[in-house]
């Protein structure tokens, strides 16, 4: 069963919104963990600079998704 055509537009609004700022979030946050962790805060934290890195770009493939599938169209 297919959804309402004005639900279909919201839930696209959503996702390409949501997807967004995932995107967005993600890029930033391995920009900044690249820049910012030191081997001194990696001991600290107890976390490597390629973990952190490797979470948002999780993140960046999760919220690439969401874009996809709010931008697709169908017939």
């Amino acid at each position: 069963m297919p959804l309402p055509p004005f639900l279909a537009g919201i839930l696209r609004f959503v996702l390409i919104g949501l997807g967004a700022m995932a995107v967005l979030s993600a890029m930033v946050n391995i920009v900044s963990a690249i820049q910012l962790i030191e081997p001194a805060d990696e001991e600290a934290l107890g976390l490597s600079r390629n973990l952190v890195v490797a979470e948002y770009s999780v993140q960046l493939l999760l919220g690439a998704a969401m874009l996809y599938f709010g931008f697709r169209r169908r017939k």
